[in-house]
């Protein structure tokens, strides 16, 4: 299966590689929360979003053992998501964006290379990322909306990989300008 993956580029065309642990700068997700690189407004949305990293990661080891973990895994769209030309424009637009989270994900080197992966046989899930949204949500209603993603309910718009993967193709490098405050 190949799939598209936004990334920076420390991988190179043809590489093969194997999904990292949560400790490697693979899962970005988890190592920005950990070395404290995550911008945000404040502290109550970054405890909430651990608190439902928690949860979903809770659910998922419970009933959902085969499924890649969110703290380990490799992020990318599904082919029939999102085609090329999409992604491509869906990033030049991003990198216009004035709010302060995305320039800072812009300035830390996040999300500047689209490539193509081939994956080769590990774990795969594909969720719905709006059932991410959890910000206003009790603990129990966090957990029903885990076991709808972990049951792949609503829309499939996130692949998690967890396994072997080679680097295809680079498809387009990026680099944003960043825009001074209005």
């Amino acid at each position: 299966m190949k799939v598209l993956h936004l990334g920076w580029s420390v991988w190179n065309e043809g590489q093969q590689l194997s999904t990292a642990r949560p400790e490697s700068r693979w899962s970005y997700y988890w190592q920005g929360r950990r070395t404290g690189q995550m911008p945000f407004a404040g502290t109550g949305k970054a405890a909430m979003d651990v608190l439902k990293e928690y949860v979903f990661e809770e659910v998922r080891r419970s009933d959902f053992k085969a499924a890649p973990s969110r703290q380990r895994c490799l992020f990318a769209f599904p082919p029939q998501v999102l085609r090329e030309d999409e992604a491509v424009a869906t990033l030049e637009s991003m990198a216009l964006v004035r709010s302060p989270t995305v320039q800072a994900f812009w300035k830390k080197g996040v999300w500047k290379v689209l490539m193509e992966l081939e994956l080769a046989g590990g774990a795969v899930h594909i969720g719905d990322s709006k059932l991410l949204d959890c910000s206003h949500l009790t603990v129990e209603q966090i957990e029903t909306e885990a076991g709808k993603y972990w049951r792949g309910e609503g829309n499939t718009d996130e692949l998690l990989y967890e396994g072997p993967f080679r680097v295809t193709r680079m498809v387009k490098s990026f680099e944003p300008q960043v825009l001074a405050p209005r």
